[in-house]
């Protein structure tokens, strides 16, 4: 085959791949159109022609929740990461559809039954769904996932700091206040923990312990807020 030929087979290769998925078109049409047993039914060709396609794979759950087809849901996960989709991309996936179709229910609905149907999946949802109501700003769900997880990793920082914070949120000050010396007890230079109680105590009006520890985060991280505010705290009394 000559060099001529097989320029215009590359060049019919590409304009082939450059054609839209008639397809997945139609399922992207469906979804959006709020059609969901048909978006459930095209998805589903879709990522039998194309596995490992992690939106494709969300937005058929998503779907599949909405129109109560429960074991569907399920079934598509299994699916999914036999197919090697990362979990936690494909849960972050499922999350994002689920609030762009209005319908954040279907989120919460599928990973709660994901971890009692997949026990091997349990953490991964508990991480997911704590994530999710950190950012829906739901202090109480956070603090029972944020103690689920730690019930497992007792000394993880991130889930520590989570549960403070969803405790100051909740007016839950000696519980949070335990919890971040926790923290220190763990880590003695951990930086947003010094921050976060330093303006514990500024707002609580306790300069001292305010200053001290607002001093050892400016000798971690010298930022020009804390030299600015351990200034102000040194000119007044």
């Amino acid at each position: 085959m000559n060099r001529k030929s097989l320029l215009i087979i590359g060049l019919l290769a590409a304009t082939a791949a450059a054609q839209p998925d008639p397809t997945l078109e139609k399922a992207r049409r469906a979804f959006e159109n709020s059609e969901w047993a048909s978006a459930a039914a095209l998805y589903g060709l879709v990522c039998d022609r194309t596995p490992g396609n992690t939106e494709a794979y969300a937005r058929r759950i998503v779907a599949s929740e909405i129109i109560a087809d429960t074991a569907a849901t399920v079934a598509v996960i299994e699916e999914a990461l036999n197919d090697e989709t990362e979990v936690a991309a494909l849960f972050h996936s499922i999350r994002t559809n689920a609030l762009a179709a209005g319908k954040p229910q279907a989120f919460t609905a599928v990973l709660d039954r994901t971890r009692k149907k997949l026990p091997w999946l349990a953490r991964p949802c508990d991480a997911a769904l704590l994530e999710y109501y950190k950012f829906r700003n739901n202090p109480a769900a956070t603090e029972a996932y944020a103690k689920k997880l730690l019930a497992g990793l007792p000394d993880d920082i991130g889930y520590l700091s989570t549960l403070a914070g969803s405790y100051i949120m909740q007016g839950k000050d000696s519980e949070a206040l335990d919890v971040y010396r926790r923290i220190l007890d763990i880590d003695p230079a951990h930086f947003d923990t010094l921050v976060a109680l330093g303006s514990y105590w500024l707002e609580a009006g306790d300069r001292e312990r305010a200053r001290k520890y607002l001093t050892r985060a400016a000798e971690i991280r010298p930022t020009p807020a804390l030299k600015q505010t351990l200034q102000e705290l040194k000119q007044t009394p």
